[in-house]
């Protein structure tokens, strides 16, 4: 009957013979028996491909780009939760994971801050499952593409916009404008976790620093201190220093941490601490971190925190502060920029412009050497404040 007729059409298309007792088998009328090479290149040619090995190299992606097309129709006609449980269908981690940030880059555009929180909660389980390294790039790029906004949104409190984007994307060019105002938006027991209560805290603290503004708040000590991660370690030490209640960074590391306590906090978890270092003009606490801080003695691995790389550019930036200026350009010169983690390449520019105002005062002025920083970063407003004010304070420490 009909699979003598399939058979009949196939032998036409192709110019080649599939029993019809296999097509038989393949709709299950017959005992099944594991067909031949053959047969199955016979049927993957007439289905358009090339051999059987073409169609299952090929098909995956077929039935990517059909769903992918599904998803982003009922994504258009408001249907959120049925366009999710298309996404959980595609093979490719990576593809979904473009596919969330494309359209949390629309919501956010569109202004529909009820709809984009909605997203947030229905995809929030699917981005979990993903690599770590994937929830990151899901939440960096989401929040570039709110920091396009300059309005507060007030999505700050709501916990899915916490944990996917805001905890992940630190907007520090904007934490004297939108950002720092969006950061104090954050209502009282609003927070999903006292962890995320103190990084906004110290956001917060962060920026009345740029903005000139007295540091002043209750911050957590020893013990309590000791089980936050590290980055936030970081955060939390530098605040203590910025609120001028302490004489020195030992008695803050003390308060911090506890006498004699040893802290997983390290340089490559240091940044906040280095560059506030940096703008309060106390080369003392540069020199005391890169003596005093724990070391880290894990290989550089690419695509990854950076210890090493991240230890030899703050001991570089050391030797420029102290003046030894030959010596400083010797280890820099060792940097490959391929090779360092994104999250590094602000401070590896930083110290760029560095060595170059200290090399080459006169034919590089500082305000050349920050266009120049500033391009390469994306940034265009030469009046940004936090770049600005930690560049002008960096080449002007005395050692």
């Amino acid at each position: 009957g009909d699979c003598h007729t399939l058979s009949e059409v196939i032998t036409e298309r192709t110019g080649k013979v599939v029993n019809y007792n296999t097509l038989r088998r393949m709709y299950g009328l017959a005992k099944p028996v594991k067909p031949s090479r053959g047969s199955l290149d016979i049927l993957s040619e007439f289905i358009g491909f090339d051999s059987y090995l073409h169609f299952t190299s090929g098909s995956p992606r077929l039935h990517s780009t059909r769903t992918k097309e599904e998803v982003y129709l009922r994504f258009a006609q408001g249907q959120d939760a049925e366009a999710v449980a298309l996404l959980r269908e595609m093979p490719e981690s990576t593809l979904r994971s473009d596919m969330v940030i494309q359209m949390g880059r629309e919501l956010f555009v569109s202004g529909d801050t009820a709809r984009a929180l909605s997203f947030l909660e229905l995809v929030e389980p699917l981005v979990a499952e993903l690599p770590y390294s994937e929830i990151v790039h899901v939440g960096n790029s989401m929040g570039i593409a709110r920091s396009t906004l300059t309005s507060v949104s007030g999505l700050i409190n709501h916990h899915a916009y916490q944990r996917m984007v805001h905890s992940l994307f630190v907007d520090y060019p904007h934490l004297s404008g939108y950002y720092g105002a969006e950061v104090d938006a954050l209502k009282p027991g609003q927070a999903h976790s006292p962890e995320f209560e103190l990084f906004t805290t110290c956001l917060g603290m962060l920026r009345s620093f740029l903005l000139g503004m007295p540091v002043e708040g209750e911050l957590p000590e020893a013990p309590h201190s000791l089980s936050f991660h590290p980055i936030l370690q970081g955060r939390l030490f530098a605040c203590h220093m910025m609120t001028g209640v302490h004489d020195t960074p030992q008695e803050a590391w003390n308060r911090c941490f506890g006498e004699g306590a040893l802290s997983d906090l390290n340089l490559e978890f240091a940044h906040e601490l280095f560059l506030y270092a940096a703008m309060s003009n106390d080369a003392n606490l540069v020199h005391w971190c890169l003596q005093e801080l724990p070391m880290s003695t894990k290989p550089a691995q690419k695509h990854e925190h950076s210890a090493l790389h991240t230890q030899r550019l703050l001991k570089c930036m050391a030797r420029a502060f102290r003046g030894d200026l030959s010596s400083a350009r010797m280890h820099f010169e060792k940097f490959d920029l391929d090779e360092t983690h994104i999250l590094h390449r602000d401070i590896l520019d930083m110290c760029r412009c560095v060595l170059g105002h200290r090399l080459f005062p006169k034919k590089q002025p500082w305000k050349r050497r920050y266009d120049d920083l500033t391009a390469r970063l994306g940034f265009t407003r030469f009046d940004d404040a936090f770049f600005k004010t930690a560049y002008r304070k960096i080449t002007t420490l005395q050692p």
